[in-house]
């Protein structure tokens, strides 16, 4: 039982240093970017970013990507009327 018990006690030490050694050789600062291309005239795009305290808009759809297309998506409203 005890050989056991020290084999566990190792297995987490050497984890724990190796958990420490790969953060130390990481970068201190990262940086994670995004971009979206979107198919629509820059005038009709504004409003929509201009603002993003009205938040509501965007998470319902607003500007609906092409069902079939990189990032498109067919909205539903509840009970399966589609969306705009």
């Amino acid at each position: 039982m005890k050989k056991i018990m020290k084999r566990g006690a190792l297995g987490l030490v050497g984890l724990v240093a190796v958990l420490v050694g790969v953060g130390l050789v990481l970068p201190r600062q990262w940086h994670v970017e995004r971009s979206v291309l979107i198919d629509a005239a820059p005038e009709h795009i504004h409003p929509l970013v201009e603002d993003f305290g009205d938040d509501q808009r965007l998470a319902r759809g607003a500007l609906p990507a092409r069902a079939g297309q990189p990032g498109g998506r067919r909205s539903e409203a509840p009970g399966g009327v589609r969306g705009a």
